[in-house]
């Protein structure tokens, strides 16, 4: 389910990601969704993705893949993000299934990828891809009890299977005494939050046999993520006997998994979790088969927040962890620093890079503050794959608790199930003495319970994340996309957005997100002679704050809908504009000179609409706003057959300020025979009674060069 985007009024904001969205009136969530279903019915979109098994291949060769989902009938090819990897479509099945091959180059990058299938009318949702290095296999049933299990080839291997009902996967494999085996699955990293919906992701259970039956090991996890990891050393030469099945017995089509298994090397933990931009950081490692203990890492001083690192043994890389890049002084706990009195003495700015290193262990930091003002003190531990799940407590000099937060939720990293890491904001009316605490706040602790410590003044800042990531536009048709900004440190200044990437006659009318704004609509309208083709189009994103230009790319999202409440928005590696063949019809907005509409006095604006149809298209046309913010209403108008104008009468109630503006998006539905076809217009600025009015329109998108 996809959620309607929505726009927010200068001094009016509403937060994007509203985990209850409840307060919708029936009568606008009826007209939309009937609107929604409509133009789907009409247009042939290409369908949904629901898995793909296998989920993923070797470098150097080529996979059959089949896809189940639904509508995906008129699907003609198949996309995969990033370079080396190709796939095409050999056989569709009425509605559900479609086959490709994939071919993966042997110099593919290894990782997680995008695959979409493609159809005249648009581009279907992401499935994940996995590109490996490692031999692969597919399970062959029966394989549910040991006298049938699928003896595997030498190892390292990596097994894709599929979980059906009431099923469970059992493999034979031979190991020596003195080996260390690691047996790790992909499946909810394939699946993410389908968790608490109904019926729930596949919850693997990984059990190990010898050969006389007895159970060696069992486990259903690691750490706090779902997908276990099964690392042992036998003591003694012989087969081995492991199965996969899902902790309730169940078992679906999208039950799908990745079993990699042999002496792989396995990082389960770095130390410190981080460094300085510019520097290079010299890590302790722990996990298994690793060929070395430490390892020195550069970052480069224009690194990504978040880098990732592994290592290889063996010719065998090993799996990622997060490293993220700073750009303050980096220092490193000392202990003994469990209570007040040891506290370890640190001026600001500074991150700390320091460990929770046994149950019940407390660190404490000292503060000489020396004049008024904000720090932002937060920990990095989860987000770091950390297992540590912190609780940060600010005192004063007599050890006075004044502020403490265990969970602050991070919207940047939505595929946290459990957002462990704290955050405080704090202002010091005063110089003083104060102490900052930090512990798990279930009393936990070890090696791998690492965090990094930043305390700093606030730095504001944003992201920018763009739904849908697989929008489609017809050949002289319009499409908004909804571009959410998660603000960060009170930054709530204008945005001003950009598009790169658009071949030559695309209008993209300048938008901004308004201060103190989250959302906004962008519109673009394709050309009537584009190609009919696949775009990857970059949206960018540039403000002002305190005096320094900024400027940030937009991630593509999906949003996903957990427990029927929840929404996440999952980034995805692309933005697929599919272009189309012309709608039958279109919905021009005429706009005044000044290129803006505006709310009188009685809070009514008005604007006037044309319809232009194709000789195929004569019905009539039933015109309302598409998603409008909560505060702004307009009866649908129908233009009928033979009509091609109609004024629109757009109201705000009294009490919202006066300098609001908003970006209105119309759209407007047609009967065709049996369907109903939907088009949008152009997206109009509305201002308020007093806003300002802005600057002349210009053209915001850069458009390549032919």
């Amino acid at each position: 389910m996809t959620r309607p985007p929505f726009l927010v009024s200068k001094k009016m904001t509403r937060p994007i990601l509203s985990r209850l969205r409840l307060l919708f009136t029936a009568a606008v969530v009826s007209a939309w969704l009937e609107l929604l279903a409509s133009a789907t019915l009409a247009q042939g979109l290409p369908g949904h993705i629901a898995w793909i098994y296998p989920a993923g291949g070797t470098q150097g060769r080529t996979v059959s893949v089949l896809v189940g989902g639904t509508n995906l009938d008129a699907c003609q090819s198949a996309t995969v993000s990033g370079r080396g990897v190709t796939g095409r479509i050999v056989k569709v099945d009425k509605g559900a299934n479609v086959t490709l091959t994939v071919s993966v180059d042997a110099d593919a990058e290894p990782g997680m990828r995008d695959l979409r299938l493609v159809a005249p009318s648009g581009t279907t949702n992401r499935a994940r891809f996995v590109v490996g290095s490692l031999p692969e296999v597919n399970e062959v049933e029966p394989n549910s009890d040991r006298a049938a299990a699928q003896k595997l080839p030498s190892l390292p291997v990596v097994v894709n299977g599929q979980i059906m009902a009431a099923d469970r996967d059992l493999f034979r494999f031979s190991a020596r005494r003195g080996q260390t085996i690691v047996c790790r699955v992909e499946a909810q990293r394939l699946q993410p939050f389908l968790a608490d919906g109904v019926p729930g992701w596949f919850q693997s259970v990984l059990t190990l046999y010898d050969a006389a039956g007895a159970t060696v090991q069992r486990v259903d996890d690691f750490r706090f993520h779902p997908d276990p990891v099964l690392v042992f050393k036998p003591d003694h030469d012989g087969d081995y006997w492991i199965e996969i099945r899902d902790a309730l017995y169940r078992g679906r089509e999208d039950f799908v998994y990745r079993l990699s298994i042999g002496e792989l090397p396995f990082l389960s933990g770095v130390f410190p979790l981080g460094g300085r931009r510019g520097t290079a950081v010299h890590l302790e490692l722990s996990g298994a088969n690793l060929p070395h203990k430490k390892m020195r890492v550069a970052i480069p001083s224009d690194a990504p927040p978040v880098m990732q690192v592994k290592t290889a043994a063996g010719g065998i890389a090993s799996n990622e962890l997060p490293l993220a890049a700073g750009d303050w002084p980096e220092a490193f706990e000392k202990e003994p620093n469990d209570s007040v009195a040891q506290a370890q003495t640190i001026v600001p700015p500074v991150t700390v890079n320091g460990r929770i290193q046994r149950p019940g262990d407390v660190d404490c930091y000292r503060l000489d503050v020396q004049a008024g003002g904000s720090l932002v003190i937060e920990t990095f531990a989860r987000r770091l794959d950390s297992p540590l799940d912190s609780v940060v407590t600010l005192l004063d000099a007599n050890g006075r608790q004044l502020a403490q937060n265990d969970d602050h939720d991070d919207e940047s990293m939505p595929e946290l199930t459990h957002q462990a890491d704290s955050r405080l904001s704090w202002t010091f009316k005063k110089p003083g003495v104060f102490y900052i605490r930090v512990a798990d706040i279930q009393g936990k602790g070890g090696r791998d319970y690492a965090y990094r410590l930043q305390i700093a003044p606030p730095h504001p800042d944003f992201q920018l994340r763009v739904m849908p990531d697989n929008p489609s536009v017809g050949q002289g048709s319009t499409v908004a996309m909804s571009v959410v900004a998660l603000r960060r440190d009170g930054f709530s200044g204008p945005i001003d957005l950009s598009i790169e990437g658009l071949p030559k006659g695309f209008a993209v009318p300048a938008a901004t997100i308004p201060e103190g704004a989250n959302e906004t609509l962008l519109s673009m309208t394709a050309p009537e002679d584009a190609a009919l083709t696949v775009l990857k189009p970059t949206i960018r994103g540039t403000a002002q704050i305190d005096g320094r230009q900024v400027t940030r790319q937009a991630m593509s999202a999906e949003d996903v809908m957990q427990a029927f409440i929840y929404h996440h928005l999952l980034t995805t590696q692309e933005l697929s504009l599919t272009l189309t063949k012309a709608a039958p019809f279109r919905v021009i907005p005429q706009t005044p000179p000044e290129g803006f509409i505006r709310f009188g006095a009685g809070r009514i604006a008005f604007l006037t609409v044309k319809v232009e149809r194709k000789p195929s298209a004569k019905g009539a046309v039933r015109l309302m706003l598409r998603n409008p913010p909560k505060s702004v209403r307009m009866r649908p108008v129908v233009v009928p057959a033979g009509e091609d104008e109609a004024k629109l009468e757009i109201k705000i109630p009294n009490k919202l300020p006066g300098d609001v503006r908003y970006y209105l998006i119309v759209a407007g539905a047609m009967r065709i025979g049996k369907e109903t076809t939907m088009s949008m217009a152009p997206a109009v600025l509305a201002l308020g009674p007093s806003a300002k009015a802005p600057p002349k329109p210009k053209q915001a998108a850069k458009t390549a060069k032919n």
